[in-house]
């Protein structure tokens, strides 16, 4: 019975595991989880432009696609959108939360604003890269900057491009670099709280082994009494 019991929870842990395998993709030196990066972008002011085949200037910030990149045209003045992580959020863990990839070729200076607070003037710095034939740019940062607790979450940034007169940057994407990820947001306003439903298969499995167990426990009880009897 205890060698039954040990296979079937040894069956549910592979199940479990099993699910959480994801695909990942390489930015330069960087594997990150296709999960973690955003999923949308709302564009709030300026004149964009696309490069690369994306339809949008929306659907060339969002995602993971390296071959697309959106910014705002040049001359035009600054450009601001919103980054939305939709089915992960971005958490304050270890060392650096959150990473932006970009295409240029330095001091192309830019803004980021989450829940309120302002880090001004970045610049994105080479990774040794290319993003076909421009540097590929990156920037990562820490949310404790932006005065977000450890283990707290933020689900949005705004960015705002062409800063202080200076060029705009192109981006590519962005990316939780500490990120939960979900299937299900809880359905309360103003909850970031991500729930992660039990996969079908591990119900099975558990529910398998509570019978089984519950069937060995009648049967150890039968015995019992039989031999008291």
């Amino acid at each position: 019975m205890r060698i039954m019991g040990l296979i079937i929870t040894a069956i549910a842990a592979s199940a479990f595991s099993g699910a959480a395998s994801a695909a990942t993709v390489t930015f330069g030196d960087q594997e990150i989880d296709e999960r973690s990066f955003a999923d949308s972008v709302t564009l709030i002011s300026g004149d964009f432009l696309v490069e690369g085949d994306a339809s949008s200037p929306e659907e060339a910030l969002a995602g993971s696609d390296g071959s697309t990149a959106g910014g705002c045209v040049v001359g035009s003045g600054e450009c601001s959108f919103m980054v939305n992580f939709v089915d992960n959020i971005a958490v304050n863990d270890t060392g650096d939360d959150i990473i932006l990839f970009a295409r240029g070729g330095g001091y192309e200076l830019f803004d980021i604003t989450i829940n309120g607070v302002t880090l001004a003037a970045q610049d994105a710095t080479p990774t040794g890269y290319k993003s076909f034939r421009y540097d590929l740019m990156s920037f990562a940062f820490d949310l404790s900057v932006f005065g977000v607790a450890t283990g707290e979450s933020i689900t949005s940034m705004i960015i705002k491009v062409g800063v202080l007169g200076t060029n705009p940057e192109d981006f590519i994407a962005f990316a939780a670099l500490n990120s939960r990820f979900a299937e299900q947001r809880v359905a309360n306003p103003g909850d970031n709280t991500l729930v992660t439903p039990l996969p079908a298969a591990g119900l099975l499995y558990l529910t398998g082994f509570g019978a089984f167990s519950g069937f060995a426990a009648a049967r150890r009880k039968k015995k019992a009494d039989a031999q008291t009897a």
